[in-house]
């Protein structure tokens, strides 16, 4: 019995080639960036690779950019042992044949933990107080990373 497959065992993507495309040092970097903001753009999300060190890519920006708001995904999610007590019953001892897991990425986020020092909006439920904390139109540049 053959089955196609139907996952791409060799994803690409193409990527724009030229000096124009390619950005080195935080100067380059920041330059391209504020064209960008000159032109209208208010929100900029950052999304880095592991092992990177975040406070010093954190600090570029923030001391580039002066943005009205740095947004924080990582303070998004749930504690380790949250997680640990959300996905207790799809753990097995098998370290190959679990349980297909019912949750999904939401479950693991929690949007109050973003909120901080905002406490007193929690009642009035995290996802509107999230979106008008992130949404740069009336504060200047929001940084999301």
């Amino acid at each position: 019995m053959s089955r196609r497959s139907n996952y791409d065992k060799f994803p690409s993507i193409r990527v724009p080639v030229g000096p124009e495309c390619v950005w080195q040092g935080w100067r380059d970097i920041l330059l391209r960036i504020g064209g960008e903001i000159s032109r209208g753009a208010r929100c900029i999300s950052v999304e880095i690779y592991p092992g990177v060190f975040e406070p010093e890519v954190l600090a570029a920006f923030v001391d580039g950019l002066h943005p009205a708001h740095v947004f924080r995904t990582s303070h998004c999610w749930k504690t380790p042992a949250e997680i640990d007590t959300l996905v207790k019953d799809d753990v097995t001892d098998d370290p190959v044949f679990g349980r297909m897991s019912r949750l999904t990425i939401e479950d693991f986020a929690d949007p109050s933990a973003a909120l901080g020092g905002y406490a007193e909006h929690r009642d009035k439920g995290s996802a509107p107080v999230l979106q008008e904390e992130v949404n740069p139109s009336s504060r200047g540049i929001v940084v999301a990373f």
